[in-house]
């Protein structure tokens, strides 16, 4: 895997911080695993938007229209109009979790 250039990156005296969110035990397999690395992690809403592009093309497919898709999503015409335009991926990240 290519290394990627860190945007952020947890200081060892947030290491309280990071056993709150994610627990002790799982932290202290984050650090075995990854100590001393650079690990970059992704904003929650790239990792849903394969997710939500999914189902805004299923739902075009049921008969939704382009502007309740943009009510239900709120999301421009342009975007919804680029989601549905565009063939998905076939990847890691536009796997269902």
């Amino acid at each position: 895997m290519k290394p990627v250039k860190p945007t952020a990156a947890v200081p060892p005296q947030n290491l309280a911080a990071l056993q709150a969110v994610i627990g002790t035990r799982n932290a202290r397999k984050l650090c075995r695993a990854f100590g001393g690395s650079t690990l970059y992690i992704p904003k929650l809403e790239g990792v849903d938007r394969p997710s939500r592009n999914r189902q805004i093309r299923q739902d075009a497919a049921h008969g939704a229209t382009v502007t309740q898709l943009c009510a239900t999503y709120h999301l421009s015409e342009r975007q919804v109009r680029r989601i549905l335009s565009v063939r998905p991926p076939k990847d890691f990240w536009s796997e269902p979790w």
